[in-house]
Formats: C-alpha cells, structure tokens, sequence
C-alpha cells in the first residue's frame, strides 16, 4: 500500500513538472550579459542606458588595462549613442573580483 502511494506520489510530480515551463532552457532577457558593463559605465559617471554591446578590446590601452588584471571590452550604448573602453575585473568562479584594482571607464570620442 505505502509503495503504491510512494509510487502515485512520484507520478503525479514527474507529471506536473512536464506541465511548467523549462527555465534553464529559456534564453536570457536582451541585454542580460551587457548589464555589468553598463553597471560599470554608470557608475564612473557616464550615461549608457540599458541597451549597449561589448566586444573584446585591443590596442595599447586595451594592453595597459590586462596588465593591471582588467578585461578590456569596447562596449557602445545604443541610446546615448557614446562608446567606451571598458576595463572590467576579472571574476573568480564564486563571481568575486581577481584583484582589487577599480574597474575603468574611458570614452572614445567620434566612435558614437
């Protein structure tokens, strides 16, 4: 009797979670990997809004930016139409910063 009901038990869940919606197969919000960037630039006092794009930066300053243990991205906001060189520290697997250097912030003018 007790296995009978262990086993509707168990059915009856297995049944349920084909019914709710797969969450770790749903595709992030637009955006949702920009938002640290766009963190970044807000707070150094630059205005970005939530839409923007990053790519991997390179150059001099890009350089100068890894060796003080940054990741150097070139990130453009779509709204405020700006474009910036990003310096973002690198995260340890638990997501807490490899160093204790500030993250940086520089415009890039005529790249808007």
């Amino acid at each position: 009797m007790h296995k009978t009901i262990i086993a509707l038990a168990f059915a009856a869940v297995a049944g349920i979670s084909q019914l709710l919606p797969a969450r770790a197969d749903s595709p992030p919000p637009p955006f949702f990997a920009e938002r640290p960037f766009v963190e970044i630039i807000e707070e150094a006092g630059y205005h970005c809004g939530p839409a923007a794009d990053h790519t991997p930066a390179t150059g001099a300053d890009a350089d100068a930016l890894a060796k003080l243990g940054l990741d150097p991205f070139i990130v453009h906001c779509f709204i405020s139409g700006k474009t910036y060189l990003v310096g973002k520290p690198r995260l340890d697997p638990t997501g807490h910063p490899l160093t204790s250097v500030a993250p940086v912030v520089k415009e890039i003018p005529g790249k808007g």
